[in-house]
């Protein structure tokens, strides 16, 4: 079969088919662009009309009330300041105990409970020497109040695992 339309006749219903589908896709790009912006319409009023409550008085200057919530907030941060220049946090000691670890101690589970003392619970494998040392590590850098090992642990009567507590008043 052969194709009846002449060479020039195909060329124009191409072009005039390609504008259609040019024509087709930019509509469908304006659409989605619309429905776009007025999905995300309310969530812009929302932020602009927060930023209009929120934005101080026009002129720059702090109302009498602002003021005095000023002051007020001034002097809770003074009460407050104390507590935010703390000396020691149990991050700060838990790795300075992890760094005074000797070679043959390996702690595999570590429970920290708060209160008054916190402590510390390591649990591991050391041999009964390395577990010694380690102990009386921890014992003469004095970060804790108490260093426990139990007995047993001490004399390996359990494989070489161990328990450690160490407490602190922070």
């Amino acid at each position: 079969m052969s194709n009846v339309i002449s060479q020039d006749a195909r060329k124009t219903v191409s072009r005039m088919y390609r504008s259609r589908f040019m024509i087709a896709g930019s509509l469908a790009g304006i659409a989605c662009s619309v429905l776009s912006a007025l999905a995300l319409l309310p969530s812009y009023l929302t932020l602009r009309a927060a930023d209009a409550t929120a934005s101080p008085s026009a002129g720059g200057a702090l109302s009498d009330t602002d003021r005095a919530a000023l002051a007020q907030l001034q002097g809770q941060l003074q009460i407050l300041r104390p507590l935010f220049a703390t000396t020691s946090s149990p991050v700060a000691l838990l790795s300075s105990t992890l760094a005074r670890r000797g070679a043959g101690v390996r702690i595999m589970h570590i429970t920290y409970t708060s209160g008054t003392p916190s402590t510390f619970t390591f649990a591991g494998e050391a041999t009964p020497s390395a577990l010694d040392t380690y102990r009386k590590t921890l014992v003469d850098a004095k970060l804790f109040e108490s260093v426990s090992v139990p007995v047993n642990d001490l004399i390996s009567a359990q494989g070489g695992a161990f328990s450690m507590k160490l407490s602190r008043t922070f």
